[in-house]
């Protein structure tokens, strides 16, 4: 006879179980918090009547919630709301706290000189930079570079740009920063200089003009010896 209870015990314990653990999980779904929805349709009386007699006995306070009392929102803005500012974290944002650091000093930078970037150029123009050659930032010992323009690099603060020209007969290149503190004032001499305006330019660097004749095309400038500018210097 004990084997048989015994056998009947091993049966039936695992069903038991289960029942109690699906009446627990019903049980606590009938008696969850009620949001602030659910409050309305009881005050409404629209709830059927089990539910609003399992409330009635129930034990659980179903006085309505605040949005801050609710256990659970899942409404709101969106991507997460915070109602104050994030620390900013120099470990872990090194890189977005140095690229906003950059946004600010190149809009300083813009600001300072209007002379330099209130002037637009693109690439083939004849340009004209005034510089400061000697003496510091507040000196008024300056030159003039000139030279067709056969590429910008526009990385921040490290925008350049990059100017060919002949001097003396000899082709040089000059990369000059727009952010420097040295530039005082930037003129187009001329757009379209390589082209002479006949068709645009559709290219963004220029480095074919290296292996032609620097005369033809590169050719911006004040040649000392002659005395006068040869903007539009071909040799046929």
């Amino acid at each position: 006879m004990g084997i048989i209870i015994a056998v009947i015990s091993l049966f039936l314990l695992p069903i038991v179980r289960a029942l109690s653990k699906t009446m627990l999980r019903a049980a606590s779904y009938l008696l969850r918090p009620r949001p602030v929805v659910a409050m309305a349709a009881f005050e409404t009386k629209s709830v059927p009547n089990s539910l609003a007699a399992l409330a009635r006995f129930s034990s659980i306070d179903h006085s309505p919630l605040s949005v801050e009392e609710m256990q659970f929102l899942h409404h709101g803005k969106r991507p997460r709301f915070r109602n104050y500012e994030k620390f900013r974290s120099p470990r872990k944002r090194a890189s977005k706290l140095l690229h906003e650091l950059n946004i600010e000093a190149v809009q300083q930078s813009k600001a300072s000189k209007p002379k330099v970037w209130e002037t637009h150029f693109r690439v083939g123009d004849a340009i004209e930079i005034e510089m400061v050659s000697d003496g510091g930032v507040k000196s008024d010992d300056t030159d003039l570079i000139r030279g067709v323009v056969i590429g910008i690099t526009r990385r921040a603060l490290d925008t350049t740009v990059l100017l060919r020209d002949v001097v003396f007969g000899e082709p040089i290149e000059r990369r000059v920063p727009l952010h420097s503190p040295l530039l005082r004032s930037l003129k187009v001499l001329e757009e379209n200089f390589i082209y002479k305006g006949k068709r645009k330019v559709k290219r963004a660097k220029l480095y074919f003009l290296r292996d032609r004749n620097p005369l033809c095309k590169c050719r911006v400038g004040v040649e000392p010896s002659w005395g006068f500018c040869k903007f539009h210097f071909d040799v046929n």
